[in-house]
């Protein structure tokens, strides 16, 4: 740590995931694009695609670190200060996109009452627009942090050592069992 109480190695980490993603996005369009896998800038792409993928799982994990430093007073205020400021970003980017395809792109003739309805099943089922998964997936961690955070502050480094090895475990036997 240095004075300004600064991580300076979550930064480096921060600063390569930006730059893995920047990496992911611009990959992606030639992945995307193409078919074609005897070309060279296919495989190309390929390759630092795959190499950029630890970039969301980093940020992630950098997010949850960061966020169970700090102290939990409340549910309330904690909601009202991390999951609140998700929750209108969320809301007003699915309702542009959401006006935006169906009246402008679809040419739809939904009422209004057909468009919320429609609207409102979208936004609660995670279906309104991909690139918006993010919230979704940070505001379910946020909700549970205040617990998380309980656990943690009550539990010694030799319990949260098992925990994450049993957590390991268990994943990687879901995985190879599914």
């Amino acid at each position: 740590m240095v004075p300004n109480k600064r991580i300076v190695y979550v930064d480096i980490l921060r600063i390569l995931s930006i730059v893995a993603v920047i990496i992911l996005h611009y990959t992606a369009e030639v992945l995307t694009s193409t078919n074609d896998f005897h070309s060279s800038s296919w495989w190309i792409s390929n390759g630092f695609n795959s190499i950029s993928r630890f970039a969301v799982p980093v940020f992630f994990m950098i997010s949850g670190a960061m966020i169970l430093r700090t102290k939990i007073t409340s549910y309330r205020e904690f909601y009202t200060k991390r999951v609140v400021p998700l929750l209108i970003p969320l809301l007003t980017w699915s309702l542009i996109y959401g006006l935006y395809n169906q009246y402008y792109l679809m040419r739809s003739r939904l009422s209004a009452y057909e468009f919320v309805i429609d609207f409102g099943y979208r936004l609660l089922t995670d279906r309104n627009y991909v690139h918006l998964w993010f919230l979704y997936a940070i505001i379910a961690i946020y909700m549970t942090v205040p617990l998380i955070s309980k656990f943690i502050q009550s539990c010694s480094e030799k319990d949260l050592r098992y925990y994450l090895l049993l957590w390991f475990i268990v994943s990687i036997a879901y995985r190879f069992i599914s």
